[in-house]
């Protein structure tokens, strides 16, 4: 998985909710090693906290600040 033209593989919008998660856990336990993943959300904060939570695998995902209301952040 690693398309040199994007800056990440996967990007899980929406990390700090109930479903975007359990995916970014799910992600962390299986993902193949190698695979650019970033969490992404409206608050650094609510991202630093779910991050840390997460396996060790995910420990420097970059995190993402982004609102879908504004899609300059996007």
């Amino acid at each position: 998985m690693t398309d040199t033209s994007r800056e990440f593989d996967v990007v899980v919008f929406g990390a700090t909710g109930f479903v975007g998660e359990l995916t970014a856990r799910y992600l962390a336990d299986h993902a193949p090693a190698g695979t650019r993943i970033a969490l992404a959300g409206r608050t650094e904060a609510k991202l630093e906290k779910v991050r840390a939570g997460l396996p060790p695998a995910a420990r420097d995902w970059p995190l993402i600040v982004a609102d879908s209301d504004s899609p300059a952040s996007l």
